[in-house]
Formats: structure tokens, sequence, C-alpha cells
């Protein structure tokens, strides 16, 4: 150890009462200004208000709708998407979380339309209505589900919700 450092230690002892002190009054000090601390998620805090791209994104935004999503991911505990509980918390979730405000669409294993043909007739039907088997397999060969929706070894799944956010426009102004 260098002469500095053990001088350091010496004096940090022979003084603990007030380092302590002083640390506590420094702690307090800088924790006052935590209560105005946020985070803000929105990625245009990156770009100047005269950047292209934003000004291009703002302009489709203003033509059709802002909309972000909310993904949620299921990873039982046993690796198992396909048993009842676990299907059964999915479905209940897919059902409360149509209830978010401005929630547009919610897509999850449990409320998937699956369509086959059968002759002459399309057949359109809830993937919830099915056996469990008859799930795994349908949502394991869909296409439009695995690695979306679904891990190709049925161990996770998530529910995705879009939200479309309207901007509030003064009195009297249609958008």
């Amino acid at each position: 150890m260098t002469h500095f450092s053990t001088s350091l230690i010496i004096r940090t002892l022979a003084h603990r009462w007030l380092v302590i002190a002083i640390s506590v009054m420094l702690f307090l000090l800088s924790s006052m200004g935590l209560s105005r601390l946020t985070i803000d998620s929105d990625l245009r805090v990156f770009f100047s208000k005269d950047n292209p791209q934003l000004l291009q994104l703002e302009a489709v935004e203003k033509t059709y709708l802002k909309n972000e999503n909310i993904l949620m991911v299921i990873a039982p505990k046993d690796n198992q998407v396909f048993s009842r509980e676990v299907l059964k918390v999915i479905q209940q979730m897919t059902a409360t979380l149509w209830q978010t405000p401005a929630s547009s669409r919610v897509d999850s294993i449990t409320n998937f339309q699956h369509t086959w043909a059968e002759g002459d007739d399309l057949i359109v039907d809830d993937l919830s209505q099915s056996d469990i088997e008859n799930r795994k397999h349908i949502a394991l060969n869909e296409p439009i589900l695995l690695d979306r929706t679904i891990s190709r070894d049925g161990a996770v799944s998530n529910i995705i919700v879009t939200i479309n956010f309207v901007e509030k426009t003064q009195p009297g102004h249609a958008r």
C-alpha cells in the first residue's frame, strides 16, 4: 500500500463519526432530487425537432394513428404452455387485457382464429375450443404463431396488446 492509502485509512478510522455524518448528509442531499427523476420512454428525445425522419414519422402519425405494443411473456416453470392451468391463465389474461384503455387488439394462443377447409366450406374456430393436444399440434405447426406467439418447443408464449393513441384535440376541432 502507498503512503497516501495508509494515511487515508488511518484518518478515516480516527474520524469515523465525522466521515459517517458527512456521508449521510451527502446521501440525503443527493437523494433530494430523486422525486423529480423520470424516465422518458419516447425515442423522440434522441432527435432534434427538425430531424427529417422524425418529421416524416410525425406526419404519418398525424395521418394515421400512433400505436404501441405491450408484450407479456408467459414462461411456466415446467416449460409446458399447453397445460390446462397455463392455458386458462392465458385466456383470462387475454380477456382482461381487452379492458386496457385504447387497446385495439389482443393476440394470444387462446384467441387465435384457426381456419381450415372441409370440402367447399371454410371453418373458422378459436384455438381455445380444441382439446389440449390438438391446440398444441395446431399452434406448433401454424406459421403465423410459431416464433411469434409461441416458441418452437412450446415452453414460452406471449400476449401482445396493441394500444392506439389518439391525440387530444381542442373542442370544435376534428382530427
